[in-house]
């Protein structure tokens, strides 16, 4: 669903900008 690929795309977001964040 629309909801469901939002909600993944957030996730993605999310853990790229973890893993940014531990490099740092």
């Amino acid at each position: 669903t629309f909801k469901d690929e939002a909600q993944t795309k957030l996730k993605k977001a999310a853990d790229r900008h973890w893993s940014d964040g531990a490099l740092e």
